[in-house]
């Protein structure tokens, strides 16, 4: 099958197979890896670039995987999973008060949409120049802000905060993706992601929503963002995240429950109920489809 990227990318692809299954288990417990770059290295055909887009990949060539917009790496991995499943299961504890959802839901991949790259994104793939904007912020100053497209080798810097702060991660993408920030009165730009994030924290939610849709239009976008909200009636707070590109979404998760599920029968004494993973596949085509949750487009 052909892929085709937000930024014009195209390349031959497959499906994963069974024997996907070992590299997709080091990436996951190698934090020198990362699975979704790894995935799509077992998934691309070799020498299948088909258009490289603004890359500078040739015809007929590899991708490099690090070279290419998170928003391209997102897609591909999107659409090859939707090749061979387009349910994916998403369990996700609740961010305030950490419980997790009584029943399992799935996100349908064939209910997202996926929006080009702008001319200006192109061209900023192209010379690696970031863009420039011109906002107020909070304190009527007039700043110039920077923006940039996060890449594949920006990934393992954001890897960094996905388990610790998994309900910033939004925030922290959007941070990442500025590039300097020239205020006023300050002797130099902003520059150094903490100081960039501390700046951000004190902005108003316009100033957020024009980075972000800058950003968003540059690089072209798929919104993976999913909201729910919590099933602990003391809480009950909707919420919302990314959908993680994890073992889940591989269906690694699902495997190892089936697994342990045929040593429990062989073996009397164990306990299937302490050795069932909460994740499991999405359900068979001719079984009834468990309840949807469709992400915000």
């Amino acid at each position: 099958m052909i892929i085709t990227c937000p930024s014009g990318l195209q390349f031959h692809a497959r499906t994963w197979n069974l024997g996907d299954q070992g590299s997709l288990i080091e990436a996951s417990i190698d934090d020198s890896q990362n699975v979704a770059i790894r995935m799509l290295e077992l998934a691309t055909i070799p020498n299948g670039v088909v258009d490289p887009g603004p890359y500078s990949f040739k015809e007929g060539g590899n991708v490099s995987w690090g070279d290419v917009t998170q928003v391209d790496i997102t897609t591909a991995n999107l659409e090859i999973r939707k090749a061979s499943n387009p349910l994916v299961p998403f369990h996700q504890a609740c961010t305030r008060c950490g419980k997790l959802p009584e029943d399992q839901v799935y996100i349908d991949l064939r209910d997202l949409e996926v929006y080009p790259a702008s001319e200006e994104g192109l061209n900023h793939i192209r010379t690696n120049v970031p863009a420039n904007m011109s906002l107020i912020d909070s304190q009527g100053r007039s700043v110039t802000v920077k923006v940039k497209l996060l890449f594949g080798r920006d990934m393992a810097f954001l890897s960094r905060f996905q388990e610790q702060e998994q309900s910033r991660m939004l925030e922290i993408q959007a941070v990442a993706s500025i590039a300097s920030i020239e205020v006023p009165g300050e002797s130099s730009p902003l520059t150094t992601f903490q100081d960039i994030r501390e700046y951000w924290r004190q902005q108003s939610w316009e100033f957020g929503e024009a980075v972000e849709e800058k950003v968003d239009g540059m690089g072209g976008s798929v919104d993976t963002t999913v909201v729910f909200r919590c099933d602990d009636l003391s809480c009950h707070r909707e919420q919302e995240v990314p959908l993680p590109l994890d073992e889940k979404f591989y269906g690694l998760s699902g495997r190892h429950k089936r697994r342990r599920l045929r040593a429990s029968s062989a073996t009397p004494s164990a306990s299937i109920e302490k050795t069932t993973p909460e994740v499991s596949l999405p359900s068979p085509p001719d079984t009834p489809k468990p309840p949807i949750l469709t992400s915000e487009a």
